[in-house]
């Protein structure tokens, strides 16, 4: 059976009670090469410039660590911004580095390089999003919401949290509640990856999105599956996509330029 084919079949199961969560170990990093946050940084959440990422396995020596087989990507855009979707190809690569310690690169001869899109990673759009379960048979069970590419995750709207609006097994606390979220009242529109490669303790995705992706205020979190166990991220260790500081420099210039004609128009009146 063809890869995106496993992804399409129609599977009407969610998470059992049996699905154990292994902690709040997946973190997201600036990308691989980053010289200060490449498996996070406690940022809370970590705020990066550029359209790279990376998510980091990040289980101590002492857990009992389950290869993830699926590792879904999940996206929260700000409503406010009308953003349409991504497609396969917003990602344009991810290399994977297992046992990833920073410093190590570049030239890694450990290194796998995923290019194609729509094999090794998915946007999970409508036709393939229901049923998507890791090779494994755990079944993540994101059609129980009946959850569409780019639904409205709503501000003071239950279920608060990030992995029960989407069906999946619920985290303990709340760490991922939309209340943490930059404070947007128009709320976020949800978009999922799935990066078909295993992920395991310590392991390392660097993912490279495409020119201005994700969009600007984009907080981003992931999600695995291994066997009986299910890993989550933490709000301190998600994503927040920001400005570059050229961009702020043309809003700032832009700013000050308005204000200007503000005050010419003021002094002939």
């Amino acid at each position: 059976m063809k890869t995106k084919q496993m992804f399409a079949v129609l599977i009407m199961l969610v998470a059992t009670s049996s699905m154990t969560w292994a902690g709040s170990t997946l973190h997201i990093g600036f990308g691989a090469s980053s010289p200060t946050c490449p498996t996070g940084c406690g940022g809370d959440p970590n705020a990066n410039l550029s359209s790279n990422w990376s998510i980091f396995q990040n289980a101590g020596a002492d857990q009992d660590v389950k290869d993830i087989d699926v590792t879904l990507l999940i996206l929260g855009v700000p409503h406010s911004l009308g953003f349409f979707g991504f497609t396969d190809g917003s990602i344009t690569k991810i290399d994977v580095y297992p046992d990833f310690i920073p410093g190590d690169l570049p030239g890694d001869p450990s290194t796998t390089n995923l290019t194609t899109p729509g094999t090794d990673w998915f946007y999970l759009d409508n036709h393939t999003i229901a049923g998507l379960d890791g090779h494994d048979g755990d079944a993540y069970g994101l059609i129980a919401g009946g959850f569409t590419q780019g639904e409205r995750f709503l501000v003071g709207s239950p279920p608060l949290d990030i992995y029960d609006f989407l069906g999946l097994t619920s985290t303990p606390g709340n760490s991922n509640h939309l209340s943490n979220w930059t404070n947007d009242l128009s709320g976020f529109d949800i978009f999922l990856f799935g990066i078909n490669h295993t992920l395991g303790g310590k392991d390392l995705f660097d993912i490279f999105f495409d020119t201005n992706l994700p969009p600007i205020g984009t907080h981003l979190v992931a999600y695995g599956e291994g066997e009986s166990a299910f890993y989550s991220t933490p709000y301190t260790e998600s994503g927040l996509q920001t400005p570059e500081p050229a961009s702020l420099l043309l809003l700032g210039t832009g700013l000050l330029g308005l204000g200007r004609m503000c005050r010419k128009k003021q002094k002939k009146a």
